[in-house]
């Protein structure tokens, strides 16, 4: 394959959650959320529409216009699994996701992934 194709997979087909969550500081939670769209080149309508669907779908819904300084560790975890469900990936690595949360917290965020994972995801 090509760049170009291999790049397009691991946009679409494979997504990363880190557990340092790699949100950029100065951005909303819609828009850390909608970043890989950009680069899929979707219009801002579209991935507005689909960041705010995301959202709701990891329990932020309330924290759309938030920068991660304004978030607690579990809900800039959450905007991190967000963004990795964008594409509907058909893997989502994790790279140790719970390691800068506390217990109750890392609980809800396995159960997030659980939840990925009964919807079809692969979640490694």
């Amino acid at each position: 394959m090509s760049d170009d194709e291999l790049a397009e997979i691991r946009n679409k087909e494979i997504s990363f959650v880190f557990h340092t969550f790699k949100l950029l500081p100065h951005t909303t939670a819609l828009e850390n959320v909608a970043l890989p769209m950009i680069y899929a080149g979707k219009s801002k309508e579209d991935r507005n529409k689909r960041a705010v669907e995301v959202l709701k779908n990891v329990g932020l819904a309330d924290r759309i216009d938030h920068k991660p300084h304004q978030l607690s560790g579990g809900q800039c975890q959450r905007i991190a699994v967000g963004r990795a469900l964008l594409h509907h990936p058909s893997i989502i690595l994790a790279d140790e996701p719970t390691g800068n949360l506390d217990s109750k917290t890392s609980l809800e965020i396995m159960n997030l992934f659980d939840k990925i994972h009964a919807a079809g995801n692969t979640v490694i």
